[in-house]
């Protein structure tokens, strides 16, 4: 999934793009606000059972993309 064929991680990304080319998200959570603080919202897609590939959304600019993360659990 992060082969750059695939998915190109130096281009502007942004939520239409990533949509395009990896389809419908598995989760899509949006921006919360909580007191004092406003958390960014994500989106998630899982590669595998053991891997997660999360893109947070910026909560002034929703379509933008601020952060990219690639998490991998241990099966028993």
């Amino acid at each position: 999934i992060l082969s750059t064929e695939d998915l190109s991680l130096t281009s502007k990304m942004d939520l239409s793009s990533i949509k395009s080319e990896l389809g419908e998200p598995t989760k899509i959570v949006g921006a919360r606000k909580l007191p004092g603080l406003v958390k960014n919202g994500w989106i998630q897609y899982d590669s595998s059972e053991q891997c997660k590939l999360t893109f947070s959304l910026s909560h002034n600019h929703p379509n933008q993309i601020v952060d990219l993360r690639f998490s991998v659990s241990e099966q028993d």
